[in-house]
């Protein structure tokens, strides 16, 4: 059964909410699988362009301006660190 323009939207904004599926590949959804490719690739470049500039901005605040890898390997350091800190914090009741 084809699906309804309103239906292909609804589709993708689900997507969005959760996009851990290729978005194309849905049997549902085959008369659809160029305009949905497309719009998960398009997508999916406007978050990497998106987490590359604020990155950018990051590593400019850290005095490491540019050093993009250097900047994301400390930003997941110090996530780590404070997941561990707010474990220590349940664990004793804080």
């Amino acid at each position: 059964m084809v699906k309804t323009l309103a239906e292909v939207e609804y589709y993708k904004q689900n997507w969005l909410n959760d996009p851990c599926w290729d978005l194309e590949n849905d049997p549902n959804f085959k008369e659809y699988y160029d305009e949905l490719l497309s719009f998960r690739l398009e997508k999916e470049k406007e978050w990497k362009e998106s987490y590359s500039k604020r990155l950018w901005l990051k590593s400019c605040q850290m005095g490491i301006k540019g050093n993009l890898i250097l900047t994301e390997y400390i930003l997941n350091i110090e996530n780590r660190l404070q997941e561990l800190i707010d474990k220590a914090i349940q664990n004793e009741g804080y």
